[in-house]
């Protein structure tokens, strides 16, 4: 009989046990379920918030673009529009009253955002490759010379010429490439992420043809695109003179190249397509977006949403310990 009760003790404190892990387990489930179920919350409500800010970015542009289009007909770096937003806390202007800060908005004490505006007309433009179904052979001169600065081969960029080309003119059930709508859909046309990473400073993929501002335009850009053989030296000579005094006209450039006059068809002074980004951090979680707007005339519209890196849509960051 003792022995049979001790037996009945032990099984009893085995049951125990097994309930007690059972409910431990349970419990760590629910508890991880409602985690995720709080950071799902808080990161949809993070891209609503960015939604809603990008769209007052897009609206602040174009009020900016708009006004700076009635102020004048050319285009430079000393503009309102080419003036970055830096990070700022929105709780800082966004719940200030009569001058103070306010902190009423929870959500937002820990939120910040930052932006600004690109020139897409001071880099060479994709479209640009192909003129008449055929591959633009002095474009293609130009992107093999801005393929060569970067120390990338410049029969890569004959390679994505000639498969943008295609993909132009193809049927739809061609065994073809889809033409690219943006920068980061250059590796349908055989580019690598990294070769992407390095040209999208200089490169953009436009609706349409484009010239280059020569107020806006990078002195890589400029190298790569300018006639004669010392590109480089003509380049740092255009980029110092203008950033003391714009340039009003293309012909103002041209004065200062020795005997090499810029055609009006390549160049231009005033720019018709721009890049608006905005960024919002909020609780380690980062969101990028960013729209292409196109300014005709006094008339801004957007034309699209640009595509951004997967890895920068919407990423956590690695928080210090």
């Amino acid at each position: 009989m003792p022995h049979q009760r001790h037996r009945q003790r032990g099984a009893a404190l085995l049951l125990a046990m097994l309930v007690v892990a059972l409910v431990a387990s349970l419990a760590a489930a629910a508890t991880w379920q409602q985690y995720h179920s709080v950071q799902a919350e808080t990161d949809e409500r993070a891209q609503v918030q960015a939604r809603w800010l990008i769209a007052g970015a897009l609206d602040w542009s174009k009020i900016i673009l708009h006004l700076d289009a009635r102020a004048g007909n050319t285009d430079h770096l000393n503009e309102p529009w080419s003036v970055p937003l830096e990070e700022a806390k929105l709780g800082t202007f966004l719940n200030a009253e009569n001058n103070v800060a306010q902190n009423a908005n929870t959500d937002l004490a820990d939120a910040f955002f930052s932006g600004g505006m690109q020139d897409l007309n001071g880099r060479l433009n994709v479209t640009n490759l192909v003129k008449n179904n055929t591959v633009d052979t002095a474009t293609l001169e130009i992107f093999e010379h801005l393929f060569a600065s970067l120390g990338l081969a410049p029969e890569l960029a004959k390679d994505m010429a000639q498969k943008y080309l295609e993909s132009t003119r193809s049927a739809l059930d061609a065994d073809v490439a889809l033409s690219p709508t943006c920068t980061q859909e250059l590796t349908w046309l055989g580019l690598s992420t990294q070769q992407i990473h390095l040209l999208e400073p200089y490169i953009t993929v436009l609706p349409q043809r484009t010239r280059i501002n020569l107020n806006t335009a990078s002195e890589r850009v400029l190298a790569a695109v300018l006639p004669g053989n010392e590109t480089q030296t003509a380049a740092a000579r255009l980029a110092a003179v203008r950033n003391l005094t714009p340039f009003t006209s293309v012909a103002d450039a041209s004065a200062l190249l020795e005997g090499d006059a810029l055609s009006s068809e390549l160049f231009s002074v005033a720019s018709d397509f721009f890049l608006v980004n905005g960024k919002l951090r909020l609780e380690g979680l980062e969101v990028l977006d960013r729209y292409v707007l196109r300014r005709d005339g006094q008339r801004i519209r957007t034309v699209r949403r640009e595509c951004t890196d997967p890895g920068w849509r919407m990423q956590h960051m690695q928080l210090p310990s």
